[in-house]
């Protein structure tokens, strides 16, 4: 059987939700982004992550083609082997078989969404060399590691033979670990970052690009549904779920829609494509991690849970925690990670899963060809509450592993972006407008030059009776003359100019303003094309001189910006 590709469609859809709610003047570098993301993924999965995933699948997996993928570091713990990580396989060095090429092909969509999800987190407000970092952690540590643990052959996944907690860690879709991961590590991410301010009118998040939006939900679908369809680790087992796993993963994505359109129409009067989207990418992520051990009712029921974590988790994390998570990643992908995790141990019906990481291959709980079963029994069916035991500590180890490994880069990187100033100025049309120091200084700073190039004042008469015929203003120097600026009122004042005695305000000693400079650009992990360059302040004011003769001169001084300018005396007249 050839290689799978269809699955690819998952990260593509997960990038056209994130390039939905972009504005038109963003595109470019969101697409540089996803594009990033996807490179780097493939790479770091490619170099690292393949041989730590699967290094050791050929101890746990009867595939000829995987035999030689044996190799991973273990620890004892009373006697029985736990395994950590694989340490085979790196750079496909020992892939010479059909089997080996094809998991490297059906977990790369996984691999992949993981840092699409993350790059849609960051890819507005972080340059891109910080985003390659996260990335590079994200989909070349992190998750391999916990790909490991779960379907390598891991101690996760052994769980159930070393503490007969049920079937061990049971994932079948992949993409709920896929999902928690990347919700940690945004987690991790935004709270180490400035909070956005309370929004007055909280609406949802704005949607320039609703075909994208309804085209991503689509695709999300469609690679999610063909996940099983040839992966080595279900070998002929495939055929028989796959079309249980996506008729429930369909059922639940369509209802999650439905309930997302129903509430933005609800909430705002109009009915919201993105997110209606996002709740699709929810569903798939909570239905994805049981597949076929979930009734058809059940999968629904789930759709409607996901639909709440895209709306009202959303407004949660946005408004009321204040983080700035713009494209619900901890929302519609961490916490529809946990659930899906959770429903496993607690609905799983038995329909699948005989002999699943070695448990039960002939009887389990006394039933034979009995698959996994979670905590609450259905009909005649017994009940496992280890199964969900084993979830909640596959949950809480994939956490703090996450937190582990991407804490102390994370700490490094926010604390290297704050002190060079990262921050993005949000448009007018793009709701919230982020709480944080750098961009009110750099907004208050653009407004006091804006103000500083109208001209200086020309010359007032300075007559010393009331008998004197008003002064004839004279005639502004180059550097004085009025300077025409689309969008900056004049104000009424002689030529249109400020009073005389304005000072310029300097810029404090050794400080350099935001965004003047390649450097500071460069620094700032943006460019800015369209910043044009700042016309130069009038240099010198005019003061008018009435002498001993009837006769006015004019005396042209340059201004200081330690002192005010004094009118000249009569020995220099």
């Amino acid at each position: 059987m050839g290689a799978n590709i269809t699955p690819l469609l998952l990260p593509l859809g997960i990038w056209l939700m994130m390039s939905a709610a972009t504005p038109r003047n963003k595109e470019g570098r969101i697409a540089a982004s996803g594009l990033l993301a996807f490179a780097l993924a493939a790479c770091a999965f490619f170099a690292v992550g393949f041989g730590l995933m699967f290094g050791g699948i050929g101890a746990v997996l009867d595939a000829p083609g995987l035999r030689r993928f044996v190799t991973y570091y273990t620890f004892p713990v009373a006697g029985q082997t736990w395994g950590l990580l694989g340490l085979r396989g790196f750079l496909l060095n020992d892939a010479t078989a059909p089997e080996a090429f094809n998991l490297f092909i059906a977990y790369l969509p996984l691999v992949a969404s993981s840092a699409m999800l993350m790059a849609s987190l960051m890819a507005r407000r972080s340059g891109f060399i910080a985003q390659a970092i996260v990335i590079g952690v994200v989909s070349g540590i992190i998750f391999p590691i916990a790909g490991f643990w779960v379907w390598g052959g891991g101690w996760l996944a052994k769980a159930g033979l070393n503490l007969n907690l049920g079937h061990g860690v049971v994932d079948l879709g992949g993409l709920a670990t896929t999902g928690l991961i990347a919700g940690v590590a945004g987690a991790v991410w935004l709270l180490l970052s400035p909070k956005r301010r309370a929004n007055v009118t909280p609406d949802l998040p704005a949607n320039h690009f609703p075909f994208r939006a309804l085209s991503g939900g689509i695709l999300v679908l469609i690679g999610a549904s063909s996940f099983v369809a040839g992966n080595p680790l279900y070998g002929g087992r495939a055929g028989a779920i796959a079309g249980s796993y996506a008729v429930n993963l369909v059922l639940a994505g369509g209802v999650a829609a439905a309930v997302a359109l129903a509430y933005s129409f609800v909430a705002t009067r109009r009915a919201d494509t993105l997110c209606a989207a996002r709740a699709t990418l929810a569903a798939v992520i909570i239905v994805s991690a049981g597949g076929p051990l979930l009734s058809v009712g059940l999968a629904a029921a789930l759709g409607v849970v996901a639909a709440v974590l895209a709306t009202l988790g959303m407004y949660l994390i946005n408004e009321v925690l204040g983080w700035a998570d713009d494209n619900a990643v901890v929302s519609t992908a961490g916490l529809a990670g946990v659930v899906g995790l959770l429903s496993v141990g607690l609905f799983a019906n038995g329909s699948f899963g005989a002999g699943w990481n070695g448990v039960g291959a002939t009887s389990f709980l006394g039933q034979s060809g009995l698959g996994i079963v979670g905590a609450i029994s259905f009909g005649t069916l017994p009940a496992d509450p280890g199964q969900l035991t084993a979830q909640l500590t596959g949950i809480s180890a994939i956490i703090a592993l996450t937190v582990m490994v991407f804490g102390g880069p994370a700490v490094a990187l926010r604390t290297m972006l704050r002190d060079q100033h990262l921050v993005e100025i949000e448009e007018a049309t793009e709701g919230p407008v982020m709480a944080t120091s750098g961009a009110d200084a750099e907004r208050s700073y653009q407004q006091e030059r804006a103000q500083a190039l109208q001209p200086v004042a020309a010359t007032q008469a300075a007559a010393e009776s009331d008998n004197t015929p008003p002064a004839i203003p004279a005639p502004a120097t180059l550097g004085e003359l009025p300077l025409h600026r689309p969008g900056i009122d004049v104000p009424a004042n002689g030529n249109g100019s400020e009073p005389t005695g304005t000072q310029p305000e300097a810029d404090a000693p050794g400080e350099a303003a935001p965004g003047r400079s390649l450097l500071d650009r460069l620094r700032r992990g943006r460019s800015r094309p369209d910043e044009q360059e700042m016309p130069p302040r009038a240099r010198h004011v005019a003061y008018p001189n009435r002498g001993r003769s009837s006769a006015r001169r004019v005396i042209i001084r340059p201004l200081t910006s330690d002192q005010p300018a004094q009118p000249p005396t009569a020995d220099q007249a």
